[in-house]
């Protein structure tokens, strides 16, 4: 048992669980509340809310995914 184990919280936001995952080698994240463990979280769970978040179509009102980095196409790379 790995008594130093990365947690997280349950205010933890997806981003951030993501990026745990992909610099770690866990498959599976403790959730605290308080101190008290309230339950796991996987990889498969992180894809599967993500996927769900694509999936859906955004509703008249509902706020767009804002890009900070737009790359202008002729500021792409060769492939040569």
């Amino acid at each position: 048992m790995d008594r130093k184990a990365r947690t997280i919280s349950e205010d933890t936001d997806l981003l951030t669980i993501a990026r745990i995952f992909k610099s770690t080698p866990y498959r599976r994240l403790p959730v605290l509340r308080g101190r008290r463990l309230a339950g796991q979280i996987s990889r498969r769970d992180v894809l599967a809310a993500t996927h769900g978040l694509l999936v859906q179509a955004p509703q008249p009102g509902q706020a767009l995914l804002y890009l900070s980095a737009v790359v202008d196409s002729g500021d792409r790379p060769s492939l040569s």
